[in-house]
């Protein structure tokens, strides 16, 4: 028998009952508090991925700047004119190569938009012919959920609320996995 502890005839069981009041006592915890908590929490506006309507301004004008964020803003823009042109990603089933292009496209679309370029929404509207009937966003093969997912948000404006549903759904069956 170890030193310090003291066996008493039915411990076991009061232990139990220990554990199922303190099981009782956070479920009960959570039920009074999770209301409040959930009442809090509400979606901002899009986009809302990395990027939000506080944060577009700034990034919209040093893109077009003279720093180092127009130099890079400069390379996405390349990309983004390319797969406009296109209308296709450059490898759409690779699991290797995720479809930055399109990310590129989406991102023009942020950035020419707050700028008040009159041709942004062809940035976003390249995004929907590609996704077309929204088979491509499906877990189904090698794709990239993390990028469609970051693409939807950030040309939601754009979308119709058809295309809002149809893809929101197809993007959404990815959550059962993550």
């Amino acid at each position: 028998m170890d030193k310090g502890k003291v066996l008493v005839k039915g411990s076991e069981e009061l232990k139990g009952k220990f554990k199922m009041r303190k099981i009782h006592l956070l479920l009960l915890l959570f039920a009074t508090l999770a209301p409040s908590l959930r009442a809090e929490y509400q979606l901002g506006d899009h986009p809302r991925i990395f990027i939000n309507k506080e944060t577009l301004p700034d990034l919209a004008v040093r893109a077009r700047g003279d720093g180092m964020l127009a130099e890079d803003y400069a390379l996405i823009k390349i990309e983004a004119d390319y797969f406009v042109r296109n209308q296709a990603l450059k490898q759409p089933t690779s699991q290797w190569h995720p479809p930055y292009d399109m990310v590129c496209s989406a991102l023009a679309y942020l950035v020419e938009r707050e700028l008040g370029n009159e041709n942004a929404d062809e940035y976003a509207r390249a995004v929907v012919n590609v996704w077309g009937d929204g088979l491509i966003l499906t877990n189904l093969g090698n794709k990239h959920f993390g990028n469609h997912a970051i693409v939807y948000d950030w040309i939601y404006d754009a979308l119709t609320m058809e295309e809002r549903k149809k893809y929101g759904d197809f993007l959404g069956g990815w959550l059962l996995y993550y």
